[in-house]
């Protein structure tokens, strides 16, 4: 009987263990995505922007369990901008937060070397 229990307990920790590393596979390819969004604006002026809202539609945001997100660009040098991305979400039967932030930088070309 025991060891039915203990079974059960691992089974049940190793599907949460899969459901948080899915959240934040989705999570990592939500800031990936909008990073791309940014990048896709080649040539286009940057305007300096704290914690704004995502660029375009974000399906993989969506699908985060109460996924937020926002948009920060800032000067670096010269023509260079430093792009940051922050996501939030929940994951768990309790509901954890978790958080993920991508940066990049981004230049007149749309990426830097």
């Amino acid at each position: 009987m025991l060891l039915i229990v203990f079974g059960l307990s691992l089974l049940m920790t190793s599907s949460s263990g899969i459901d948080a590393a899915q959240q934040t596979t989705l999570a990592y390819n939500a800031a990936r995505q909008q990073i791309e969004n940014v990048r896709s604006f080649r040539g286009a002026p940057l305007a300096n922007r704290v914690d704004a809202p995502l660029v375009g539609p974000m399906p993989q945001l969506a699908a985060l369990n109460g996924g937020s997100g926002t948009l920060t660009i800032q000067d670096y040098r010269n023509t260079v901008k430093r792009v940051t991305v922050a996501l939030r979400w929940r994951t768990g039967a309790r509901g954890q937060p978790r958080q993920l932030s991508l940066t990049t930088l981004v230049g007149p070309g749309g990426v830097t070397p």
